[in-house]
């Protein structure tokens, strides 16, 4: 087990967090206002303290403690796949990308204590080799942190253990819910074409008689990787490679029409896409790796389809409370922290 395993949990979201926007953050959390949230936070504490709960899922209270170990994972999951920049990214209407992340963050831990809460009723409990990993993982993510982080985020051993633990509970119970998913398609409906594109863009002075100059030049070629070099040298667009279907909708479609014509070895002719003129080498006209991925994208978007209904049945029957004040106080102390 990853020290991240978690993270595929994570794509099981049934929030669509980037949608969320136009009023306070109890609101786009909860659908409710604040004076509804008012009559959920009696007797709560509006003073910042690490043991105070900034949400209730049920009768569980988590804790500001408990959600800094989410936030660290979050903030790792984005800072190393963008930068520590992404934060002050706008996301749209005055919104930043630090607070969209914030509404995930929640939603994220609402999802794993009501996953958690259905394990018992579902008969589900860690096994002793997953056990064994998890104290690995956790052993060897506390290992990573100087004491200085330790201190900073006031991280307490058993509660990063608890985390950890909760998540690869939440990730058995999806995998138990949606164990039975399959599909059974077969390779011709889903074949994905591997292609090298030589693209003049939109612009280019005369790019049919230098294109008909290149493609004469490209068929002389005889090596794969030399024939990709050369695309990737006379190409004027950063893409050369692509992998298209028939479904393929990020691709302009004139380029997977012609993708999609060519034999293993062949090339097109010169045509115009929206981006320019280019034509194309097919590398593999069915590629059997592309073809894994694909299904097991649409094996993923199955078991997402199946759990976001169960999911949604359990959520409706378990109380979430946020409490306003303490998630402020918490962002607020987070970014103290990291300042």
């Amino acid at each position: 087990m990853k020290n991240k395993r978690w993270v595929s949990l994570m794509l099981a979201l049934i929030l669509a967090v980037s949608g969320l926007s136009g009023c306070s953050l109890v609101e786009r959390i909860t659908g409710r206002s604040s004076e509804e949230k008012k009559e959920d936070t009696t007797g709560e504490s509006a003073n910042y303290a690490s043991d105070s709960a900034i949400l209730s899922v049920g009768k569980e209270r988590i804790s500001q403690s408990e959600a800094v170990i989410y936030w660290l994972m979050l903030k790792d999951r984005y800072e190393t796949g963008f930068g520590p920049s992404v934060w002050d990214l706008q996301t749209g209407e005055g919104r930043t990308f630090r607070e969209d992340a914030t509404m995930q963050m929640l939603e994220e831990i609402v999802q794993v204590h009501v996953m958690c809460m259905q394990a018992e009723d579902l008969g589900i409990t860690v096994d002793e080799e997953s056990e064994k990993e998890l104290q690995a993982s956790v052993t060897d993510y506390l290992a990573n942190l100087s004491a200085e982080e330790k201190a900073r985020y006031s991280l307490d051993d058993e509660e990063v253990y608890k985390v950890y633990h909760d998540c690869l509970l939440a990730e058995t119970v999806f995998e138990t819910v949606t164990g039975n998913v399959s599909i059974s398609v077969p390779d011709s409906q889903i074949r994905q074409c591997r292609v090298l594109a030589m693209t003049y863009p939109t612009g280019e002075a005369d790019p049919n008689g230098k294109l008909r100059k290149l493609l004469a030049a490209a068929k002389e070629i005889t090596d794969e990787e030399e024939r990709k070099l050369y695309f990737t040298g006379n190409s004027l667009d950063e893409q050369v490679e692509y992998v298209v279907g028939a479904d393929s909708m990020e691709v302009d479609e004139t380029l997977v029409l012609e993708a999609l014509k060519l034999k293993t070895g062949e090339f097109s002719e010169i045509f115009t896409t929206a981006e320019g003129t280019t034509f194309l080498y097919c590398v593999n006209e069915s590629d059997e790796e592309a073809i894994r991925l694909k299904k097991q994208q649409m094996i993923l978007d199955s078991q997402r389809e199946a759990f976001a209904e169960q999911y949604a049945a359990w959520r409706d029957d378990v109380s979430v409370k946020m409490y306003e004040d303490e998630i402020e106080a918490f962002l607020e102390k987070i970014a103290e922290k990291e300042g």
